[in-house]
């Protein structure tokens, strides 16, 4: 979304709605008719605004894609936070395997338009959902770890837990068959 301010120098209520209009607009139609074959003009119409109002707002859909899967994000870190305040070091395993349940709840989901995200002619949108989640998690891991006072043995904490997230999330991605314990596990060893 660009970033376009009012004279109070923040985003303006009304701005706010319309896009979340057009987000709104543009999840329905991809659920129903995919990620390919909605236009523009399909979007405009759905959310009953004029071309000109979504191109005022996005650049296109590949703008607009990233604000939808930043949605997914900011749910998916906000159920990390919450793991986190409630993490008990006496018994790091449990944790883990809470950590890596929660992670497969989140990529596996049933949720249509995730179900659309996964299908093979929509990898390059997968593959941003995908890079922005693991991202963002590493910010916010290396972040929290510093607020709570936790000393990082990685030299280069946020690369580290970006890596080892990535690889959980490709192996959730790609691996149907995958089971919870497998992963918690992987986990485990990596971070040990």
């Amino acid at each position: 979304m660009r970033d376009i301010q009012d004279t109070n120098g923040t985003l303006s209520y009304r701005r706010e709605q319309r896009c979340k209009s057009i987000i709104s607009a543009t999840r329905q139609l991809y659920i129903e008719k995919g990620v390919r074959r909605t236009s523009v003009r399909d979007i405009t119409e759905r959310a009953k605004c004029a071309r000109s109002l979504f191109y005022h707002y996005y650049s296109g859909k590949d703008e607009l894609n990233k604000d939808m899967v930043s949605d997914y994000v900011d749910s998916f870190i906000a159920a990390i936070s919450l793991w986190c305040d409630h993490y008990d070091s006496q018994r790091p395993k449990e944790c883990i395997e809470e950590f890596v349940s929660m992670m497969v709840k989140d990529f596996k989901s049933d949720d249509p338009l995730r179900i659309e995200l996964f299908k093979p002619e929509n990898a390059k949108l997968l593959d941003q959902f995908k890079v922005a989640s693991v991202d963002t998690f590493a910010r916010f891991m290396v972040e929290y770890g510093a607020n709570k006072g936790i000393v990082s043995r990685f030299s280069h904490e946020y690369e580290a837990i970006r890596m080892t997230f990535m690889g959980l999330v490709e192996m959730i991605t790609f691996d149907e068959g995958i089971s919870e314990d497998v992963l918690a596990e992987t986990y485990e060893q990596l971070i040990a």
